[in-house]
């Protein structure tokens, strides 16, 4: 018997994480990788279980693909798409979910380099003399 799958796209910066859930055993992997393996440092890990908690996650296996980034913008690429996906699985969470606004996108980018400059905005020291 195929069960129901729920997949979503979450963006941050240029992290990319594509999600794919289903019912089944308390599972999440993260490029193929436990989630503790995949990130070694505990904040990204902690930015994934904030949605996690508002979800009865014990019967719920998450699947990830994330591409591009950091450790911590692909932490929260992961987030959003969690959230978009827990939002189609269960939509008695949905309240929760933009009250939180935890499905919300961040359009931020990194500002490109100017000429003449050393950095987008920063000079070299004027001198009078």
């Amino acid at each position: 018997m195929i069960g129901i799958y729920y997949n979503s796209i979450g963006r941050k910066k240029t992290s990319v994480a594509k999600v794919l859930i289903k019912e089944g055993k308390r599972k999440i992997r993260i490029n193929n990788k436990n989630i503790y393996l995949y990130f070694k440092k505990k904040r990204p890990i902690e930015t994934i279980n904030e949605i996690l908690k508002i979800v009865d996650y014990k019967s719920l296996e998450i699947n990830v693909i994330v591409k591009g980034g950091g450790y911590m913008s692909q932490a929260q690429a992961v987030k959003m798409a969690i959230s978009k996906c827990i939002y189609l699985y269960d939509k008695r969470r949905s309240k929760i979910i933009k009250e939180l606004e935890l499905s919300k996108f961040d359009n931020r980018l990194v500002e490109r380099k100017k000429p003449g400059l050393i950095k987008s905005r920063k000079r070299k020291q004027f001198s009078k003399r």
